[in-house]
C-alpha cells in the first residue's frame, strides 16, 4: 500500500512542530519536534513522547540531491 500524508508546520516555545497525518493500515496522528539543528540541509525529529530522533526529513534541493 502507498503512504500518502498531509500536514503543517508551526513553531511552539522556540521548537519547530511537525504534525503529519499518516495514512496507512495503522493510521493515526502524531506531532513531532525537533531534536537537532540542521545538518547539510537535512532535519532531525524525535517524536514528542520518545527520547531517540526517528524521522529524518531531506528537501528535495539538499546539497548532495544536486547534481
Amino acid at each position: 500500500s502507498k503512504l500518502s500524508y498531509r500536514g503543517f508546520f508551526y513553531v511552539k516555545n522556540k521548537h519547530l512542530f511537525m504534525k503529519i497525518y499518516f495514512r496507512h493500515p495503522q493510521g493515526g496522528i502524531r506531532t513531532k519536534k525537533i531534536l537537532t539543528a540542521v545538518c547539510d540541509g537535512v532535519l532531525y525529529f524525535r517524536y514528542e513522547d520518545e527520547c531517540e530522533k526517528s524521522i529524518r526529513l531531506t528537501p528535495i534541493n539538499a546539497k548532495y540531491n544536486q547534481q
